[in-house]
């Protein structure tokens, strides 16, 4: 079985960083950046870093000219103005359209899978293209990622050795959409993972624009050694402190030693039933499973959201205010919010992630399928006896059984459209 990931990240920009520890004889490998630096890196390029900085300033601009400026003084705790402006523009930058972060992405096989990063926001697929790759991308031109009619022109391939993984193979390809008005290149790996030698994995860092072949060579290599290669894990790492669970369509991890209970809530919007399954795991740590029965007009949120959808992805931000909102007159406040996309078995979900100045943290990855609004809500206290990281890629470890033609057809995640 060969699964191919084509990830599209355009117009990149060159890449700086320092450390150590990338050992691979791949084109564009950094021996000086640290092997885990797929953790925190983003890739974020010049022009969107300039449109970042221009929106925060006329979002504090107009909390100033509000009045709001001086309330959030006083509800924060903050005296000095240039402290406060700082956490706003914190605060702002997770708020924006995701043109910026990491997306997850999650492969099953029959017994196992895999589960790798990459350093930017991945919101198309592109299920049936020319040679049957998903593509997963970035974008930020008026090159639109899904009009892309790949047509190879050439490439090479060779074998390369890489210590977590077998059958390793590095290949590049050379291409051109239909009319020519295009060129890319695709730079990728070929391998199967040590615990399921029997499925071959391939992923490709694809560049695109107008700079020379040598030139997209060069980003597209530096992307895949230096932060996707080193990002590749098996998902059998997470039975060492998690088990698979089931309910309605979706399976999904609890920590071991978890006990489960279920209750059944009223719909107060439609009337129909939403159920919950909680939890109680150990340390501290609680589950929440939340089914919300979706209104016809829902079902295809994460494919066409429309601005008057009560779950498009604006919503999910004023979900979190709200959420919290309540804490901001008093001394506990909300100290971090971040989210992400991800993509399992090229199905879409979204990762919140945020933690309040108490110590309390709360996780929460909500996907659909035709019938249901799932959100799996992970609450524990920061610092204890597990890493966010453990309990982050355990919650993101799902499998919708039967999506129907759901997920079929090309998907522009939650209708975002990023600026040229």
């Amino acid at each position: 079985m060969l699964k191919r990931l084509l990830l599209n990240a355009i117009a990149l920009s060159s890449i700086c960083v320092s450390c150590h520890a990338i050992d691979v004889d791949l084109p564009g490998a950094n021996s000086k950046i640290p092997e885990d630096e797929y953790k925190d890196y983003v890739y974020l390029s010049p022009k969107i870093a300039l449109e970042q900085i221009t929106s925060t300033q006329a979002m504090i601009n107009q909390i100033k000219a509000d009045g709001t400026f001086e309330k959030l003084k006083e509800w924060r705790k903050i005296s000095d103005d240039a402290e406060l402006e700082k956490t706003l523009r914190h605060d702002f930058k997770q708020f924006m359209t995701p043109i910026d972060g990491q997306t997850e992405i999650i492969e099953h096989t029959e017994n196992s899978g895999i589960q790798f990063t990459v350093p930017f926001s991945s919101i198309f697929k592109i299920q049936n293209s020319e040679h049957n790759y998903t593509l997963e991308g970035l974008t930020g031109s008026t090159y639109v990622a899904r009009d892309y009619n790949v047509v190879e022109k050439g490439g090479s391939e060779r074998t390369f050795i890489y210590k977590k993984l077998d059958n390793t193979k590095y290949w590049n390809l050379n291409v051109t959409n239909l009319d020519k008005s295009n060129q890319g290149t695709i730079v990728g790996i070929t391998f199967t993972s040590k615990d399921n030698p029997n499925t071959s994995h391939s992923i490709g860092t694809y560049v695109a624009g107008s700079e020379s072949e040598s030139e997209r060579n060069i980003k597209a290599n530096r992307i895949l050694a230096n932060y996707v290669l080193p990002s590749v894990r098996s998902l059998n790492r997470l039975n060492e402190f998690s088990t698979i669970t089931m309910s309605k369509n979706l399976q999904y991890r609890i920590l071991n030693g978890s006990t489960r209970t279920e209750s059944t809530d009223k719909d107060s919007i439609y009337g129909s039933k939403s159920y919950t399954v909680m939890h109680k795991g150990p340390h501290g740590v609680n589950q929440v499973l939340q089914m919300i029965p979706l209104h016809d007009k829902q079902q295809h949120f994460l494919l066409n959201a429309k601005p008057d959808d009560l779950y498009n992805f604006e919503t999910h931000i004023e979900y979190i205010n709200s959420l919290y909102g309540h804490t901001l007159n008093k001394e506990i406040r909300l100290s971090r919010i971040s989210k992400s996309f991800v993509w399992f078995d090229g199905i879409p979900g979204l990762l919140l992630d945020y933690e309040l100045s108490n110590g309390e943290g709360r996780l929460e990855f909500i996907t659909r399928d035709k019938d249901y609004e799932y959100r799996h809500i992970v609450l524990y206290r920061v610092n204890s006896y597990y890493t966010l990281e453990q309990l982050k890629n355990m919650l993101l470890d799902v499998k919708l059984l039967n999506t129907g033609d759901m997920y079929n057809r090309d998907i522009n995640l939650f209708n975002l459209r990023l600026k040229s």
